[in-house]
């Protein structure tokens, strides 16, 4: 009696690798916009964050950080030690402006890909978030995207 051997066929081996690079080649873009989406928002969390440091900054000194108008602080490193807060760099360079006549900027710049900005000077003096350029932007996020409700 002959016994036979069980083992996958060649044809089977290669209809499982093309199902599978099929499956790749759909999954991979999708993985890497979800990914970039999840940055954004960390962005924008942050630039909330720091927002939220300087009014309690605000609340004990009695001065905006940073405390000259027209100073532009771009290092995480003084923005966590005056704002008592904790920022990584890994992923975005923040900053934070005090323009004249109180207008707060926050920025977070990826490496010349894009920047998420929040500022008091939009949405009528409430703070929204907009991303520039808009060629490197996710679809929908110019400058009224989150305009809160007044």
């Amino acid at each position: 009696m002959k016994r036979r051997l069980k083992a996958f066929t060649l044809i089977e081996v290669i209809s499982v690798l093309i199902i599978v690079s099929i499956l790749v080649v759909v999954a991979v873009p999708n993985y890497q916009k979800a990914i970039e989406q999840a940055r954004d928002k960390e962005a924008i969390a942050i630039l909330r964050l720091i927002q939220a440091g300087e009014r309690i900054y605000h609340s004990k000194i009695e001065s905006y950080y940073p405390v000259t108008e027209g100073v532009l602080e771009t290092t995480a490193g003084n923005i966590n030690d005056s704002l008592h807060l904790q920022l990584n760099e890994r992923e975005w360079d923040y900053s934070v402006e005090n323009r004249v006549g109180g207008v707060f900027v926050y920025k977070a710049e990826k490496a010349g890909i894009r920047t998420w900005v929040i500022s008091n000077n939009d949405c009528n003096s409430v703070f929204s978030a907009y991303c520039t350029p808009a060629a490197n932007c996710p679809p929908g996020s110019g400058k009224t995207l989150v305009c809160p409700d007044p």
